[in-house]
């Protein structure tokens, strides 16, 4: 990685330009192997939810280092959630309906200086969907052509290129409750990846015969795949754990998680008088089908756990809680590959701006 005297801002456009599926999934594997290997650190997902007003405001981080890479992550999330009703609550946004903070900060472990500021919408879909890619690698039987999406937002679309770039997925079925995005998902997707995309009508459609079934909705409260549509040797891969119904659970062979399940209760916080005493959690919740019992995927791909033994498996990965890892690992390769062009067209701003001359 150049070092400049620069601190490098690189926004979404610049992101999708150099981290295509391909590029994450390697930079995640070489992650995940130093992880295993113990050369790689995280900490707990932490949050705070401040309430008052008519909602409340959560922020969230997540950090992590790869000492081969030489890169230390730090992704922030600064949202505020409208309340919609005595206990419920809307989408989340920044400022305005619409509008998002989230950044992901890189520093260099071999010197302590910052060196990049990432937007994190554009690196947070595709480190997901890299971990579910490489997971697949393990998991998925290998002749698998048949791919089946719960979801037709931006999680289902990287998902979607993800998991085409390691299995010779053929056909994908769609699915989501929203009819327009469900169409526009297929004629998009259909001809960026060159495959045949199938709209289904009901999500059991969408599952029925798949070889590999990835949920990439926004239900973190409601179960969308349901025990009775799982058939021998598919893969299931989940965004959210409470996308799996317990029946569902009950018909998995082998599950593989993507860290070590945790007590996040010690590492979520609350200030100011939740209305009627309530506390949403939307990323608080400790997915059933994830236990300590599962193995991690850093084993499993340094060949310290089995994958996928026979071929009428089910399989599942559980994609629980996102790591600093993954986002030390896709920002290190989002340099790399800027690197290589020079950061032409990026964004600089004085590397002095960050350093100071008071100790802490």
């Amino acid at each position: 990685m150049n070092e400049a005297p620069y601190v490098y801002f690189i926004d979404n456009t610049v992101q999708h330009e150099v981290l295509d599926a391909v590029t994450c999934i390697e930079a995640i594997e070489k992650g995940y192997r130093a992880w295993g290997g113990g050369h790689a650190a995280i900490n707990p997902k932490t949050e705070l939810h401040v309430y008052g007003g008519n909602g409340y405001y959560n922020f969230g981080l997540i950090h992590g280092a790869v000492e081969p890479m030489g890169v230390a992550a730090l992704r922030i999330k600064s949202d505020f959630h409208s309340q919609t009703g005595p206990t419920s609550y809307g989408d989340k946004h920044a400022g305005f309906e619409g509008k998002f903070c989230g950044l992901v900060l890189l520093f260099n472990t071999t010197n302590g200086l910052p060196m990049a500021i990432l937007n994190d919408g554009h690196i947070q879909h595709m480190r997901v969907a890299a971990a579910a890619a490489v997971a697949a690698k393990c998991l998925a039987r290998q002749d698998s052509e048949r791919l089946s999406i719960l979801g037709s937002g931006g999680m289902a679309r990287s998902h979607a290129e993800a998991l085409c770039a390691v299995r010779p997925i053929k056909t994908i079925d769609v699915y989501s409750p929203n009819q327009k995005h469900r169409e526009t998902f297929a004629r998009e997707i259909g001809g960026h990846l060159k495959v045949e995309v199938r709209v289904r009508a009901r999500p059991e459609d969408a599952v029925k015969g798949s070889d590999i079934v990835a949920c990439c909705t926004n239900s973190n409260r409601q179960a969308v795949l349901l025990g009775g549509w799982i058939e021998p040797g598919m893969h299931i891969t989940t965004v959210h754990g409470a996308e799996l119904e317990p029946a569902a659970a009950q018909r998995i062979d082998h599950s593989v998680k993507n860290q070590p399940v945790r007590d996040l209760q010690s590492h979520f916080s609350v200030a100011g008088k939740p209305p009627e005493g309530v506390v949403p959690r939307p990323q608080g919740w400790k997915p059933p089908s994830a236990t300590d019992e599962m193995p991690l995927l850093s084993d499993v791909i340094l060949g310290n756990a089995p994958g996928r033994t026979t071929g009428d498996q089910v399989t599942y990965f559980s994609n629980n809680e996102g790591t600093g890892v993954q986002f030390a690992s896709a920002g290190a390769a989002v340099l790399e590959r800027l690197a290589q062009r020079n950061f032409t067209g990026v964004a600089k701003v004085p590397l002095a701006w960050f350093l100071e001359d008071i100790r802490d």
